[in-house]
């Protein structure tokens, strides 16, 4: 997981810089060091960020650097997506107990 996190490392530099960078996702695609070089080097214009690296800590730079808004990881808590989730685990438990394969197997 962790090196998933370097992925966008290399291509910061590729990013014009009028873009804000937006990260929403625990999959880790943003290199958090390089995010805050570009930050502060003005590669970037800025970023919007709800997950980090190390959740739930978020690195004192990022906080202090004023072209960064970064709030609580809760895209998840919606209604919408507790349903989802509720939804999926009840199709896993009925696919599992009725014989069959779960709809999302954990490997």
């Amino acid at each position: 997981m962790r090196s998933m996190f370097r992925a966008i490392g290399v291509a910061l530099g590729l990013i014009a810089v009028s873009s804000v960078a937006r990260a929403q996702s625990k999959i880790g695609y943003v290199d958090t060091q390089a995010l805050i070089a570009a930050l502060s080097d003005g590669a970037i214009a800025g970023a919007a960020l709800d997950v980090y690296e190390d959740e739930p800590q978020v690195p004192a730079a990022l906080l202090a650097l004023d072209n960064v808004v970064c709030t609580p990881h809760m895209a998840g808590r919606s209604p919408e997506a507790e349903k989802a989730q509720t939804d999926l685990l009840l199709a896993n438990l009925r696919a599992f107990f009725g014989g069959g394969t779960p709809v999302s197997p954990v490997p």
